[in-house]
């Protein structure tokens, strides 16, 4: 007889329930065949990060991360001006998690988990028009736990 060795995954009380995207535009400063690329490392490259206020009525709180690369430049160094935003509605099981902690955990923990979101919007835009794929850089991510 075969064991079932499949994991099993307790749910945690802070949940992605829906992803939209807000912005997406990428404008041309260089023909794609002359794609330089971006160096992320240079400044280029920015992303914010916001939240709305807790609504403790639908136990919800939305975050939103925008991504700008050659927006505000004087001078053009990227190949592209592009910006990205989307955003992220979380609800809580307030039984399980410390409501003063949601608008921290908004701040601080919840931008992580739309960031591949984020990513793959980036690269998959790039790619779509002729420019070499954008792969946002991989950061370290701060444990997930109750505060």
């Amino acid at each position: 007889m075969q064991e079932n060795n499949m994991l099993q995954f307790k749910k945690h009380p802070l949940q992605l329930t829906s992803l939209n995207v807000r912005e997406l535009s990428i404008v041309a400063n260089i023909p794609a065949d002359k794609d330089i690329g971006i160096n992320q490392d240079e400044g280029v490259c920015s992303i914010s990060i916001g939240h709305s206020e807790y609504d403790s009525t639908n136990h919800s709180i939305s975050v939103a991360m925008k991504l700008e690369i050659g927006v505000d430049e004087q001078e053009i160094k990227s190949p592209y001006s592009l910006t990205i935003q989307i955003e992220g509605e979380f609800t809580v099981d307030e039984a399980r998690f410390p409501i003063e902690s949601i608008e921290q955990v908004a701040s601080t923990h919840a931008p992580f988990i739309l960031l591949p979101y984020l990513r793959e919007q980036a690269y998959s835009l790039t790619q779509k028009c002729g420019f070499s794929p954008m792969i946002l850089v991989l950061t370290e991510v701060p444990i997930l736990e109750k505060q």
